[in-house]
């Protein structure tokens, strides 16, 4: 229960696999980069220059599969809060 519902996986993008699984991911992204969005318009100092990034989970994860860990800026033009 604990490993399903509230262990947060690096290689899902801190998600729980709960989360992962419901399909609630694009959900939780959101409300993570509008967090971000808003900490970043209060405190811009607290980031580097191009602003707070969002972990993005792998599309495929498993046994031997190599761990590409992406991310994404949450600010500007190529921001997440773009692209939903």
């Amino acid at each position: 229960m604990w490993y399903d519902r509230e262990h947060r996986h690096i290689n899902l993008g801190l998600l729980t696999p709960e989360t992962v699984h419901t399909g609630k991911v694009d959900e939780v992204l959101a409300i993570r980069a509008q967090a971000l969005k808003d900490a970043y318009c209060r405190y811009p100092e607290r980031f580097s220059k191009r602003g707070p990034k969002l972990l993005i989970p792998q599309d495929k994860g498993g046994i031997k599969i190599p761990v590409t860990r992406q991310s994404m800026f949450v600010v500007g033009q190529k921001s997440f809060l773009n692209f939903l």
